[in-house]
């Protein structure tokens, strides 16, 4: 994950933060979620990891009114996008107003 952070302020703090997760084909998948005990919870699984995958860039930017865009490859994703949900959600948890780019 990478930060980048410039001044303070409304419309002046921009922070940036990007990662990259490789895809992955799932060859098989078993649950383990019937225990009682809670470490003998989880799963197995046999699957290949690839080079390829996904990097998503968050940007963040102090504002007075909320807005959220989500983009993959370009085009804008709908407000239904997991991604646009996850970040209202951090987004009502901070309780601070934020002009949020996403960007897959």
């Amino acid at each position: 994950m990478v930060l980048h952070f410039t001044q303070n302020g409304f419309g002046l703090t921009t922070s940036q933060a990007s990662a990259f997760s490789p895809c992955n084909i799932t060859g098989f998948f078993r649950i383990y979620d019937s225990a009682r005990d809670p470490l003998r919870i989880g799963s197995t699984g046999v699957g290949v990891a690839l080079g390829t995958g996904v990097t998503t860039v968050v940007s963040l930017r102090r504002t007075r009114r909320p807005r959220i865009v989500a983009r993959f490859n370009g085009n804008q994703l709908t407000a239904e996008a997991v991604s646009v949900e996850v970040a209202r959600r951090y987004c009502e948890l901070d309780g601070r107003s934020w002009n949020t780019q996403i960007s897959h």
